[in-house]
């Protein structure tokens, strides 16, 4: 019998919460602390389909995705949005670029996330990723999950 040494178990590095569309596919990765007393995040991901099937020509997540770093206040204000079934709306500025991501209830359940990237006020992508109920509940989880992990609670 082979005995596992309990560290080679910890996860350092999670995997990701993945969703794929026949038009998009979105993705989130929970980016732990690198020092003690640092604070992580998660990053969002969205990418269009190539050629819009989605199947055959898979994502283009080389040159076309829509990344955002999502911090505390984010992820706070998402949870509360999707336990509330209300909007969220946020806004990132960094120089001449901006991203803005909704999270809109649909109706009969489920989300819709849209994702906007300005570059001097010039829309440069967009990308709308419908969530159903049992997707917008294990975002609801893996979010709720991560945060004692990127404050390095645990």
């Amino acid at each position: 019998m082979t005995q596992v040494n309990s560290e080679e178990l910890i996860n350092d590095y999670p995997s990701q919460f993945r969703i794929f569309k026949k038009s998009c596919a979105l993705r989130l990765q929970i980016d732990k602390p690198k020092k003690k007393y640092g604070i992580g995040c998660i990053f969002l991901q969205a990418a269009p389909s190539n050629n819009g099937d989605g199947v055959k020509n898979g994502y283009a997540w080389e040159n076309e995705k829509i990344s955002v770093k999502l911090g505390f206040n984010d992820i706070n204000s998402i949870l509360y949005g999707i336990k509330t079934n209300q909007d969220v709306n946020l806004f990132h500025t960094y120089n001449e670029e901006s991203k803005s991501i909704k999270f809109s209830p649909k109706t009969g359940g489920g989300f819709f996330i849209n994702i906007e990237h300005l570059i001097n006020g010039e829309k440069i992508g967009s990308i709308s990723v419908p969530l159903s109920n049992e997707e917008t509940g294990s975002m609801l989880t893996m979010l709720n999950f991560s945060l004692p992990l990127i404050h390095n609670w645990i």
